[in-house]
């Protein structure tokens, strides 16, 4: 009947649909492989200055103005120092890594990015989004690192402005914040420690933040190529030419069967019914 053949032409349809996806995938993934190959040498050569800058230069170049006054905002000295030099160390061994494989690593990639194209389009995209955790290894190591110190702060800024308003979390009740009376002496050392850590808070805040904005740019950059890898890979491609050219050879609407009632169905609609009340009306009076 309509059901069966309607049936029949959809599935025939789905089908063809996804064998065009997958070929529009490939076709376009030949495209780019043929692209790589052709320029090879400038893609590469491009590919890595663009990365460097990326993963090195930018981030040198923030840290350096970091050391200074940042916009007018005046962080401690003494750790600013001591947090560069840290950072520049991670950065230069991230470059020696670099300059020590640079040139295998960017012909395996290379090698590895057109292998990945020539299966299709989504595969390079993909790949590209994959590769840029492995080049970012250092960013997110400082994330990490800095990640720490920021934490302690925040807690040691949490439980000195409880200890300042004479309170303090007892941890064997759920972290429940209860009444305390602090000796003087414990006010005295929460003082000191209070002051150093409000001193050692902008500095660290700061690194750790931009760190952060880092790592998410980067985030955003995996999912952008990601969204452009599933667009890839969900072309409607036969869709759009069938609807150009031949919209009315689908069938559709709606189609209705047989109507079939069964006496069971009937009995139980009728036995379940709500029975209405009857009022028994009133006699005249003889």
């Amino acid at each position: 009947g309509a059901n069966t053949r309607l049936g029949r032409v959809e599935r025939r349809t789905c089908l063809t649909s996804y064998v065009a996806r997958c070929a529009a995938d490939l076709a376009l993934g030949v495209c780019l492989c043929v692209v790589l190959t052709a320029g090879a040498e400038h893609v590469q050569h491009a590919l890595s200055d663009l990365a460097w800058w990326g993963i090195h230069d930018l981030h040198i170049g923030y840290i350096e103005w970091f050391r200074g006054w940042p916009a007018g905002f005046k962080l401690n000295d003494e750790l600013n120092d001591v947090v560069s030099v840290l950072c520049r160390a991670v950065f230069a061994l991230w470059a020696r890594i670099v300059e020590a494989f640079a040139i295998s690593w960017m012909r395996l990639a290379m090698g590895m990015w057109i292998v990945c194209a020539s299966l299709g389009a989504s595969f390079g995209v993909a790949f590209v989004a994959d590769s840029c955790n492995v080049v970012t290894l250092h960013i997110r190591t400082l994330l990490h690192v800095m990640s720490v110190p920021y934490r302690v702060v925040l807690a040691v800024i949490g439980s000195l402005l409880l200890q300042f308003r004479g309170k303090r979390r007892n941890p064997l009740r759920a972290n429940r914040v209860d009444d305390w009376l602090f000796a003087a002496d414990e006010m005295i050392l929460g003082l000191l420690i209070g002051t150093v850590t409000i001193f050692a808070a902008p500095t660290i805040a700061m690194y750790y933040l931009y760190f952060a904005i880092a790592r998410t740019v980067i985030w955003v950059l995996q999912e952008t190529l990601r969204g452009v890898a599933m667009l890839l890979c969900f072309l409607p491609v036969y869709p759009v030419v069938l609807w150009l050219t031949a919209r009315n050879a689908v069938p559709t609407g709606v189609a209705f069967g047989n109507l079939r009632v069964r006496m069971s169905d009937v009995v139980c609609a009728a036995t379940s019914a709500p029975q209405s009340p009857v009022v028994a009306s009133p006699t005249a009076p003889s």
